[in-house]
Parts: C-alpha cells; sequence; structure tokens
C-alpha cells in the first residue's frame, strides 16, 4: 500500500530526533510531573479507558464540527483528509483495473466514489475521533512549549515536508512536478498544498509529542506473561485441517455421453503416470491440467491452494482430499458427482491443532507490548480531555454531502487560521 501521512510522520520521528532539542532544562531536566506513567502489570490485565468520544456532548448545527480547547474543527479539515483517502483509493484502482476497464474510472467515477467516503458514518467518526485526538496532543504541545521553541520545531518540520515528504506526495498522487501536484489538490481535493503542510506539520508533533510523554517504554514481559496470554487466545493459534491439492476435471455438459468423459479423464490421468518418473507428478499433473482440464483451475495447472475441511461444495471431492486412503502426491481415483468427474492430488496436509507455544512468543511479546501502549496513550488522551474542553456538533450524512461542497475556504479558526 502507498504510504499515508501518519506512517511517514511515524517513520519521521527517529530522524528528527524531535525532542531533543527542546526538552526544558536540557538533557538532565527532570521529567514532567504528569507524564504518563511506564510502570505497571502487564497490559492484558491493564484496562483500557474509554475513547475520548464516548464522553463527548453534541450539539446541533454549526459552521465549524467542533472544538478542542480553543482550536476549532473546520469543516475542511476533515473533508481534506477524507477526500485525500478517497483520492488514494481511486487511484489504487484504476491501477489495479484491468487495461480494458481503466476508461471508467473518470470524473463521473471520481465524484461517486468520494460521496461513498463522506456518507460513510463509520469512516467519518474514525477520521474525527482521530483528528480530536491529533488536537489533544497538539494542544498540549503549545502550552507545554515556548514560543520560540515551537517555532524552531515548525522551520525543521517545514523543511522536512519539503526535503523528504514532498517527492513522496508527488509519487504517491501519480504525478511529476510540484505544479502538477498542487492542481490535484485544487481540483480534487479541493485544497491546497499549504492545507496539507499544516496537517503534516500538526500530525507529526502530535505523534512525536505522544512519545514524548509516553517515553521509552523498558518493560518486558515475563514468561509467565507470554504463557498466560497465549492460553487466553488459545482460539486465534488454532490450526485447522487443511490441504493444498491439484486437480483436474471433465464436465459431463461438454461431452455427449458419460463414457466419453469417462475415457477422458482416465487418459489424463493415465498421462501424469507415464510421466511421473520423467518430471514428477506435480510438474507432470500441472502440464496435463493446463491441456485438458475443463474446469477454472486448468490455467493454474489445476492448483487449488489450500483448502479446509467442510469448504467444497462437492462432497465426494472433499472426502477423499482429507482421507488417510490418499498419500501426499498420489493420484486420487476418478471421483464423480454431479457435474463430472476428477482426479486430486494432495501436495499438502495440515492436521488439526494448534501452532506451538515456542513457534508464537515473539509475536506474543510485541503483541502485549503494542496493547500496552496503546492503554498508555489511552491513559494520556483521556488526561487530556479533562483539560480541554472537546464539544463536536451533530451533522448528519446529508448534511455532510451538501455542506462539505459549500463550506467556506475563508472560515477560520480561534487560532487565526
Amino acid at each position: 500500500m502507498r504510504k499515508t501521512t501518519r506512517c511517514y510522520a511515524a517513520a519521521l520521528l527517529g530522524a528528527l530526533l524531535l525532542w531533543g532539542s527542546v526538552s526544558p532544562g536540557g538533557e538532565d531536566a527532570a521529567p514532567r510531573a504528569d507524564k504518563v506513567s511506564m510502570t505497571g502489570e502487564g497490559a492484558y490485565s491493564m484496562k483500557i479507558s474509554p475513547p475520548v468520544m464516548s464522553s463527548r456532548i453534541y450539539y446541533e448545527g454549526s459552521e465549524t464540527l467542533g472544538r478542542v480547547g480553543h482550536e476549532a474543527i473546520l469543516k475542511r479539515d476533515i473533508f481534506h483528509q477524507i477526500r485525500k483517502y478517497a483520492y488514494l483509493e481511486f487511484l489504487r484502482l484504476r491501477d489495479e483495473a484491468p487495461e480494458g476497464e481503466k476508461g471508467k474510472f473518470n470524473d463521473e467515477y471520481w465524484a461517486g466514489l468520494q460521496n461513498e467516503f463522506i456518507s460513510n458514518e463509520r469512516f467519518y467518526t474514525q477520521v474525527l475521533e482521530e483528528y480530536i485526538c491529533q488536537l489533544l496532543f497538539y494542544n498540549d504541545y503549545l502550552i507545554s512549549r515556548s514560543k520560540d521553541e515551537i517555532e524552531e520545531q515548525k522551520k525543521a518540520l517545514n523543511k522536512a515536508f519539503d526535503s523528504e515528504y514532498l517527492p513522496t506526495l508527488i509519487e504517491q498522487m501519480h504525478c511529476q512536478t510540484q505544479d502538477e501536484l498542487e492542481d490535484v489538490y485544487k481540483e480534487k481535493l479541493e485544497s491546497s498544498l499549504d492545507e496539507e503542510r499544516r496537517l503534516f506539520i500538526q500530525q507529526t508533533v502530535s505523534s512525536s509529542w505522544v512519545a514524548y510523554n509516553l517515553g521509552t517504554d523498558q518493560w518486558v514481559p515475563t514468561s509467565h506473561d507470554l504463557r498466560r496470554y497465549y492460553e487466553k487466545h488459545r482460539d486465534e493459534y488454532r490450526k485447522e485441517e487443511k490441504v493444498r491439492w491439484q486437480k483436474m476435471t471433465v464436465y459431463f455438459s461438454n461431452h455427449p455421453t458419460r463414457d466419453e468423459a469417462y475415457n477422458k479423464i482416465a487418459y489424463m490421468g493415465n498421462a501424469v503416470k507415464s510421466a511421473t518418473d520423467r518430471e514428477g507428478q506435480e510438474s507432470a499433473f500441472a502440464k496435463v491440467a493446463r491441456t485438458d482440464s475443463e474446469d477454472m483451475f486448468a490455467s493454474k495447472g489445476g492448483d487449488c491452494g489450500w483448502t479446509e475441511r467442510g469448504k467444497l461444495s462437492s462432497e465426494i471431492i472433499d472426502q477423499a482430499l482429507f482421507s488417510d486412503e490418499l498419500p501426499i502426491g498420489a493420484l486420487s481415483r476418478i471421483l464423480e458427482d454431479d457435474s463430472g468427474l476428477s482426479i486430486v492430488c494432495v501436495l499438502e496436509r495440515q492436521r488439526e491443532g494448534w501452532t506451538p507455544f515456542v513457534e508464537v512468543q515473539e509475536e506474543i511479546a510485541k503483541r502485549i507490548k503494542d496493547e500496552r501502549l496503546r492503554s498508555l496513550k489511552a491513559k494520556f488522551e483521556a488526561q487530556l480531555a479533562e483539560r480541554f474542553a472537546v464539544q463536536i456538533y451533530k451533522i448528519s450524512p446529508e448534511e455532510r454531502k451538501m455542506q462539505f461542497e459549500t463550506t467556506s475556504r475563508n472560515a477560520v479558526s480561534a487560532s487565526g487560521r
């Protein structure tokens, strides 16, 4: 997938060493008294704070969508992001479409796609909530740093935007030059690169401020923590019985008589057996299937991939594949169902069971630490939500579709933007 602003901002943290030059009092200064504690028990037993959105009060109607502290959430802030996500999806779909279908990705298709994104309540809420949390962190940063420190950091991020992020955007939006990119933002996103730059700086600062406040977590889960997590989530590590297999098929509907269909499938099976000694059965099976098989897997050499027990529509083929009487690598007998005749070959088997604990210890350790960090971030969000008044104004999907299109680009927030 293409890089998003969020992914890039996260990657930029280490490169910029964002807080190294602005920590109050220098390297030996004491940490903030209200810094989120990294001590405590394992994340799997920590209660994650409820989302900030759950405690918000909604109001009817407004030129803005709400406020976080003294900062207004303008419709253009949210709409810029929604349209950007929609346009990236538009480009992805167009890239992956067959050549004969690329023509349908015109202005009409783009208009319909962006309306789908705007009207999607779940997506809209996700973008809005992420932006509100971003503003909570950004507000806290602004009141915690001097004006000179803030200006110094903005200069560094402006330079990073021009030298590193802008080339990424040009490639991401399928443009050749910055002027061409400006046109895309104006015509497709109804926004500007200046707006993208502002959101980039705000988002990078917010992400970095979270990292600074959470600090470096040196906590490591114990072997007991890992084992308990494994037992609690045991179903996630269950392995279903499945096989990787090949198939060749002759359909009754393609032949005048059943005997002719049978003669063809028998010929195909014999061709595989006679070629096995020379080139290996899997290769021989694939060659015969590509030439003579009549089902949808013929072009893949009869390769059907992995299949779990009970997932096939043909009960007789399912029984044959999962029978101990069919060894790996051996051809089955000719199998008959309502549609035709088939020969199958099992290439690999996975028995029902569980992935051993020793194979997933590292994955579990990462999961536990990630859950712990999410919990700490939620705790930080909850602390800031108590400090900064958050108000969200209710707006329906229908109102969004109408009002977003007519939002004044001259609207300014309480901070003057």
